[in-house]
């Protein structure tokens, strides 16, 4: 009998503009200091980036996994969170506002890019267990004994 396990969720990847790479394993909140906000103290994660050209707030964007979709919020960030999608013109966040965050699509905080990478999980491979049967089997029209026996003797 073939049984089917739930499949493992998707990994998700923030991409920086460096190639620098960050799960998203968790609630996220980022920015350029955003280890003493608020929104750490109940459960987000503090993820720091550099930013040279002074715009990324303290804690500027929350990124959130909800009903398995992305989900990014601006927190009333000083200079704005700006979304550009595959072939589109880029997008201003309003604050406070959320947006779904899809695969490919950029983000730009300050002076760094984003953009979300998906990669469905391997599937999981469980071990075979074999349980011997109670009774014998019948294998060429004899009764045949499975006997298991880890260490032969050897005479």
């Amino acid at each position: 009998m073939r049984r089917n396990y739930p499949a493992a969720p998707p990994k998700r990847w923030i991409v920086l503009d460096d190639n620098t790479r960050i799960e998203i394993d968790q609630d996220l909140l980022i920015g350029r200091d955003p280890d003493h906000a608020s929104a750490t103290k109940v459960g987000l994660r503090a993820v720091r980036l550099a930013d040279a050209t002074g715009e990324m707030s303290r804690a500027h964007m929350e990124v959130r996994v909800f009903n398995g979709q992305v989900i990014i919020t601006d927190r009333n960030s000083s200079n704005g969170s700006f979304v550009r999608g595959h072939g589109q013109a880029e997008t201003k966040l309003a604050p406070w506002a959320s947006a779904q965050w899809h695969q490919g699509t950029t983000v730009r905080i300050g002076g760094r890019t984003m953009r979300l990478e998906v990669v469905a999980a391997a599937p999981q491979m469980r071990r075979r267990v074999d349980v011997p049967h109670a009774g014998g089997r019948q294998l060429g029209g004899g009764p045949m004994y499975a006997v298991a026996c880890a260490n032969p003797v050897r005479g």
